[in-house]
């Protein structure tokens, strides 16, 4: 993954891969977002990461972890 950050970095420009990086992050949140509001769970999404009830930690890091996986991104969340 991180060669072919560079070589698209390389081809292309920081600029535009940042913006394609971006553009990824908001799809994957988004759709994180749509199925927790689904079962009435309500975030706050900062940057990179979602901020929930504290009852609501497990179902968020597990909805995630399987909503990145299916845009095809391999990491999992951390919950601090």
């Amino acid at each position: 993954m991180l060669a072919r950050i560079y070589r698209d970095k390389n081809e292309h420009g920081h600029k535009v891969t940042s913006q394609k990086m971006f553009a990824v992050e908001v799809d994957i949140m988004s759709a994180v977002i749509k199925d927790l509001n689904a079962k009435g769970v309500y975030v706050l999404y900062v940057y990179d990461a979602l901020l929930c009830e504290e009852k609501d930690c497990d179902l968020v890091a597990k909805t995630m972890n399987k909503i990145v996986l299916e845009h095809g991104v391999k990491t999992t969340t951390k919950l601090d």
